[in-house]
């Protein structure tokens, strides 16, 4: 192993690890969490509040998400032998057209999964507020 493979797999492996840190922190915010968050402003609860950290809870997760397959894509490109390598996978132009396609697409589904996420979080919030019979604003 060449010493620019071995510090590329390095990189990519703790780059892992840290993406994995950004999904653990928003996971942990709790609903309950956010409700006692966005309720700790002079006002009482901030429905708006509790959106904004809705949403910001979904962003890191599926950034995070995100990471994590990028770092997987660079630790699975460095791992492919050097035998496999010679033979050409796409010409250039095409495997920049297919590169485009391929992130757009993933820009789009991951901007679904957001969506669906955060809708998910904030409809949780309105179930736990209801039950906790506090008033919606």
């Amino acid at each position: 192993m060449s010493a620019q493979t071995f510090l590329s797999l390095l990189a990519a492996s703790i780059g892992f690890l840290s993406a994995l840190f950004f999904i653990l922190g928003p996971i942990d915010l709790k609903i309950k969490d956010i409700i006692s968050i966005a309720s700790s402003a002079y006002g009482g609860f901030s429905r708006a509040f509790a959106n904004s950290l809705a949403a910001q809870r979904a962003d890191y997760i599926i950034g995070a998400l995100l990471l994590v397959l990028t770092f997987s894509l660079q630790i699975a490109a460095n791992l492919i032998p050097a035998s496999l390598q010679a033979g050409i996978f796409l010409s250039f132009d095409n495997g920049i057209y297919v590169i485009v396609l391929l992130t757009c697409a993933l820009l789009l589904i991951a901007l679904a999964f957001r969506a669906a996420f955060a809708k998910s979080t904030r409809k949780r919030i309105r179930q736990e507020l209801e039950a906790r019979n506090i008033a919606i604003p």
